[in-house]
């Protein structure tokens, strides 16, 4: 009886760290990504994205992370960010400041585990 009402103990209270966790990690992703939003909002002053909806601005965020395994370096970065910006938006060339924004905005606030690759290109590793 004893075994039985411990294991039962046990499993709520893993039931409720698990609940826990996923309210916790649902609420943290809104969160990063309402500040990736409102950091590259306020970037585009020549608003260059003001047609993009934030949703639109979150997948570019995404893509950008997803690219981010294949970066060798600070310029290739830079040229497959551009490309992943111009599918929704029309930046006047590879030099436009809003590309290393982006690049640094979508590495903090939406895959942060990606922070060392940002560092190895900068790095040269």
């Amino acid at each position: 009886m004893s075994n039985s009402k411990s294991l039962k103990i046990v499993l709520i209270v893993s039931m409720t760290a698990m609940s826990i966790f996923i309210f916790y990690q649902a609420f943290n992703q809104n969160t990063t990504e309402a500040t990736f939003i409102e950091n590259i909002r306020l970037a585009d002053t020549n608003n260059n994205l003001a047609m993009l909806e934030d949703e639109q601005l979150t997948e570019i965020g995404k893509n950008i992370c997803i690219s981010s395994s294949s970066w060798v370096d600070q310029k290739d970065s830079i040229g497959k960010i551009y490309k992943i910006i111009n599918v929704s938006a029309n930046l006047d060339n590879e030099d436009n400041r809003l590309i290393p924004i982006f690049r640094f905005q979508s590495i903090y606030e939406i895959c942060p585990e990606n922070i060392e690759i940002l560092e190895n290109i900068f790095n040269g590793n």
